[in-house]
């Protein structure tokens, strides 16, 4: 290389722009896929190679900016090597740009998008149907139930930490406002869809009216039927996973078959 194309080299690299071609940029990591076409979704892959039971993780949102891409990369991070003992592959699609960054899974085109990553994965590789479960974390936790709940034919399980469904306000007459209910409200959809949930005691982010009405809500109604099941399980690590991590919550998943339906 001459004296010039070296200093060229060095200044792009101390700019950070890469250096110039004919060198090529890194390759994406291996657990990266974006699936064919126009407008399929991007989606990671983690947890067991070739497991044929499924769980769907949501990532959560930011309020900070933080794209949807690296959202699902820290949560395929979190959850993989667990998944991978307990015998679950992972598939985490990534929220399409244009939603709203802090609940993108709840909104028409973050449902969609789950969607068609579930259909295109079932499509791609031999699963077992009935071992197909949802999971999420924060913001994706409360779309994971709502999303059980409206898709309860595709769902054997769900698992969700440091989550509740999302609130329905009420204005106060002295200013203000106040949960009194749950928007959508996900327990009626939940029949038949056993669900663990995972809290934290020193969590200051979760919504604690949300978490008692829906627990309450979940424990009524397995009280008048057994087909409404919850597992709740409290213990401290703040907003996250808690100290234990993940695992229970995917035990839970991997013990799970989709029942027949009357």
């Amino acid at each position: 290389m001459t004296t010039p194309s070296l200093c060229c080299l060095l200044v792009s690299l101390w700019l950070g722009l890469g250096p110039a071609p004919p060198l090529s940029a890194p390759p994406a990591p291996p657990a990266a896929r974006r699936a064919v076409g126009d407008d399929a979704p991007s989606v990671l892959h983690g947890g067991r190679k070739g497991a044929r039971a499924l769980v769907v993780l949501l990532h959560g949102g930011s309020f900070k900016g933080t794209s949807a891409e690296e959202l699902a990369r820290r949560s395929l991070g979190e959850v993989s090597a667990d998944a991978r003992r307990e015998g679950l592959a992972l598939l985490v699609p990534v929220a399409p740009a244009g939603c709203t960054s802090s609940t993108p899974f709840l909104e028409p085109a973050g449902e969609a998008a789950m969607l068609a990553a579930l259909d295109a994965e079932l499509a791609r590789r031999t699963l077992d149907p009935g071992r197909v479960t949802l999971a999420g974390f924060g913001s994706g936790g409360a779309a994971a139930l709502v999303l059980a709940a409206r898709h309860s034919a595709r769902f054997a399980a769900v698992a969700v930490w440091s989550a509740s469904p999302p609130p329905l306000w009420e204005a106060q007459p002295a200013g203000g406002r106040r949960v009194v209910g749950l928007a959508p409200d996900p327990v009626p959809g939940l029949s038949g869809v056993p669900v663990y949930l995972f809290s934290a005691d020193d969590d200051r982010i979760l919504d604690r009216d949300c978490l008692a009405f829906f627990v309450g809500a979940m424990s009524a109604a397995s009280a008048r039927d057994p087909a409404w099941q919850l597992r709740w399980e409290r213990g401290h690590g703040g907003h996250g996973f808690g100290d234990d991590g993940p695992r229970a919550g995917l035990h839970f998943l991997a013990g799970h078959r989709q029942r027949e339906r009357p």
